[in-house]
Formats: C-alpha cells, sequence, structure tokens
C-alpha cells in the first residue's frame, strides 16, 4: 500500500508537513507515479471520498485562501458556502456547496474537518497553510500529484484496467448519483491523463467517454 494516506496527511504536524511538500515538489512526475505505481493495492473506497464540486480551483485555491482571510477560526459549510456564493442563495445551497467543496480540499490534504455538536468546522491543515503560501506554478503542481492520493483516482488509475467510469461508482452509489458526481471523477482524471502523459500510459487504463 502507498506510505500516503489523505487521512494522515490532514493531520501532519508543521515539520511533516513541509517534508511532504518538499518532497512533492522536488520530485519528478514520472518518479512519483511510478512510486505509487510500485505500491499499489486497491483502496477500499468509502462513499464520502468520491468527490462532487462545481469548481476545482475554487474547491481547492479558494477555500484555503478564504479560511486563511477568515482567520481559520473553523467556520462550518454554510459559512463557506456563503462567502464563496455571495448572497441570494438558499440556506441548503450555502450548505451543500461549502460542504462539497470543504470535502474536496479535505481530500486533497489541505483542510481538516471537526465535528462541534451538531456542525461540522472547517480548519486549514499545516499543508494547507503551507500551500496558501505557495506561488501558482508550485501549487498546480502539488494539486496534481496528490490528486492521485484521491482513493477513487488511485484506484481508477493505477488498476490497469480498461474502467467504465459510471460503473466503477455504482459499486458504491445509486445510479442518479453515480451519474452525478461521474462527471468530477471523469473531470479529475482528465487532469491526471493530461497530466501524465508522456511520461506513463495512462489513458489505456481508463475510459473516460463512460
Amino acid at each position: 500500500m502507498s506510505i500516503y494516506e489523505i487521512n494522515d496527511i490532514c493531520e501532519y504536524n508543521r515539520e511533516k508537513a513541509e517534508a511532504f511538500i518538499q518532497k512533492i515538489l522536488k520530485i519528478s512526475y514520472k518518479e512519483w507515479f511510478e512510486e505509487l505505481s510500485s505500491n499499489y493495492v486497491p483502496r477500499v473506497i468509502q462513499v464520502s471520498e468520491i468527490p462532487q464540486f462545481s469548481n476545482f480551483y475554487i474547491g481547492t485555491v479558494e477555500v484555503v485562501s478564504l479560511l486563511r482571510r477568515l482567520g481559520d477560526y473553523g467556520p462550518t459549510f454554510n459559512k463557506i458556502g456563503n462567502d464563496l456564493l455571495g448572497r441570494g442563495r438558499n440556506k441548503i445551497a450555502y450548505l451543500k456547496y461549502g460542504e462539497n467543496h470543504a470535502k474536496l480540499a479535505e481530500q486533497l490534504g489541505l483542510v481538516k474537518t471537526e465535528k462541534d455538536g451538531r456542525v461540522i468546522k472547517v480548519f486549514l491543515s499545516e499543508v494547507g497553510k503551507i500551500f496558501d503560501g505557495l506561488d501558482g506554478e508550485e501549487k498546480t503542481e502539488y494539486l496534481n500529484k496528490v490528486i492521485l492520493l484521491m482513493p477513487i483516482i488511485y484506484n481508477i488509475t493505477f488498476s490497469r484496467q480498461k474502467i467504465v467510469i459510471k460503473e466503477e461508482l455504482m459499486k458504491y452509489l445509486s445510479t442518479s448519483t453515480a451519474i452525478r458526481r461521474g462527471s468530477n471523477v471523469k473531470a479529475l482524471m482528465k487532469r491526471v491523463v493530461e497530466t501524465y502523459e508522456g511520461l506513463v500510459e495512462v489513458e489505456k487504463y481508463v475510459n473516460l467517454r463512460g
């Protein structure tokens, strides 16, 4: 199994976070891919780990920036959604938008969540704090590498099997939910294919039309 687990990354202390980001930015794409591939063991997929979001940039760079601007006090999903969307939406829209994009950031090691009574609060992880200070190219490189650690992306990428994404998601989700989240998984896999094209034969493992 890969030595990197997203849940662990979210809880890294400052020293471990600095070492992890230093490695991510130093290692080549080819070396990173081969390291993960050589240690491949299929992940057990939890429904909550299958991403659903409207905008990848908002769910990563903007969520991290927002938490920093707010003072990292632990805003709720509703507050995050409100600040990201602006006025004119209903409470449910704010809640779901904030939840979906905060969870995407969490799945990439940038934030951590804590339950406080009936609400969940969102905080920057130590990795997220360092990520916020990186330049644009470094942020992109971090995301393009850590995306491979997301369990569903990890399994699809390294299984070396032809996979129809909707059918794969239907192992865990209802048909309607699989269709909704399928567009997000396809978008992430297309990002993987574009990033690693020419380095490894990613595309033959995945049917992105499914």
